[in-house]
């Protein structure tokens, strides 16, 4: 089966507090990238979109368009990945979602990361799968880095084993 035109994609999107003068314009931004898509005429998509918003402290605020607090949908005792409502076809309804996104704390970036494959992607013989990772600190920076920079080379794998294309946008860090 070709991947041609056909894929899951995350838009993972540091929602902290340090992201405030500029949120309005990264969800346009993002909406008219989308709208893009649309827009070639040439070139039919089969896409399914999602976000992940994250900010850190007190605690860990992980959300999506259909899961306002997905930590508890993805990791929590009563609810599994599997019920969680994740990912649409439908580019108004993720657009609408975006709209609403907010700002909070810190970032917890890489958690946020790898949250964002766990999502429940198609296969990958028949859908390319792609993380847009959006911030404006490194990595470095943030709540309990030095954990998270801790399960980097685990991190890494997991993007490897599970084929997933991974676009950062941010600042450099080693």
């Amino acid at each position: 089966m070709s991947t041609k035109g056909t894929a899951d994609v995350v838009f993972c999107l540091d929602a902290s507090a340090s992201m405030g003068p500029c949120i309005e314009g990264v969800k346009s931004h993002i909406a008219s990238f989308v709208d893009g898509l649309n827009d070639g005429g040439q070139q039919s998509w089969n896409l399914r979109l999602d976000y992940v918003a994250h900010w850190a402290g007190p605690g860990l605020h992980m959300e999506s368009m259909h899961e306002p607090n997905l930590v508890a949908a993805f990791y929590g005792s009563s609810s599994t990945q599997q019920g969680a409502r994740l990912f649409t076809s439908d580019l108004e309804e993720f657009k609408g979602g975006l709209s609403r996104v907010q700002t909070g704390a810190n970032e917890a970036s890489l958690a946020a990361l790898d949250s964002c494959l766990d999502f429940p992607w198609r296969p990958a013989g028949e859908s390319h799968r792609v993380i847009v990772f959006m911030t404006d600190e490194p990595t470095s920076g943030g709540q309990e880095t030095e954990k998270q920079e801790g399960k980097l080379p685990e991190l890494i794998q997991k993007i490897m084993d599970l084929r997933v294309m991974l676009f950062v946008i941010g600042p450099e860090c080693p």
